[in-house]
């Protein structure tokens, strides 16, 4: 509960900030949250936020230290969930950690303990819908992420990047361009949906529309790299990876 209603009103604000999912933004969020928590150490909600900007920063490559970043996430997590052991995307922050260690078993179990304490939670959903993918399992990746957008007013454009990344991988790349270009309409710099769309239009042969998604890709990141790129994809099935990577270089990317 929120002793604060500053503290309330600047969490909010940064979430609005954080949900835009570029680095710009996701610096503005980390202030709003650390000042909201400075007015309200009590409120569970600013610390799990702030633990999602440091996985966010590591998860994208805009942290100096991404082994640092997850540490702080870490942290954040279990301190949030210290606090309040019911409150969902605590549970959900700490799946994302274990995720990006590679620890996919425990991810889709906190996941899913997330879901089963907030069943009508949008985030909670797309949180697990990210760790069912990730771990090699698309198709239950993309029904969860249709119930998280289903339930979400105004979904996020991580949502249909995830739901368009499950597409890719299932091979429905018609649907996946779908989806993805709602995430581009919400957001034109959301640098994960250009990358699939370059990898969805390369994938069906649409080669002047890959290449423009490519050039969409290094106008957002004029450093992106796909050497640097691969190191941070934690899906479980190398061929998974292997089938990403080559869509990208067909798109035009190196």
């Amino acid at each position: 509960k929120v002793k604060n209603l500053k503290a309330y009103v600047m969490s909010s604000q940064g979430l609005g900030f954080m949900k835009n999912g570029t680095k710009q933004d996701n610096a503005t969020a980390r202030r709003l949250f650390e000042e909201a928590i400075a007015l309200d150490p009590d409120f569970v909600c600013s610390h799990v936020n702030l633990g999602m900007i440091h996985f966010w920063d590591a998860r994208n490559g805009w942290s100096e230290s991404p082994a640092q970043s997850i540490q702080k996430a870490f942290e954040l997590a279990n301190k949030a969930l210290a606090m309040d052991d019911s409150y969902d995307l605590g549970h959900s922050l700490l799946g994302a950690v274990y995720l990006v260690r590679r620890q996919y078993d425990k991810a889709i179990a906190e996941g899913k303990r997330a879901v089963a304490l907030n069943p009508n939670g949008a985030m909670a959903y797309i949180w697990l819908a990210g760790f069912v993918g990730v771990s090699g399992n698309w198709e239950e990746s993309a029904m969860y992420a249709k119930q998280s957008i289903r339930l979400d007013p105004l979904p996020m454009p991580s949502h249909y990047h995830v739901l368009g990344r499950a597409y890719f991988m299932m091979g429905k790349y018609d649907e996946a361009i779908v989806i993805l270009k709602k995430a581009v309409q919400i957001n034109p710099d959301f640098l994960p949906a250009h990358i699939f769309l370059a990898a969805c239009y390369s994938s069906t042969g649409r080669i002047a529309e890959a290449n423009a998604s490519a050039k969409e890709v290094l106008r957002i990141d004029p450093k992106f790299l796909i050497d640097s790129y691969v190191t941070s994809i934690p899906y479980k099935d190398k061929a998974d990876i292997e089938r990403e990577i080559a869509a990208l270089r067909k798109a035009g990317l190196n």
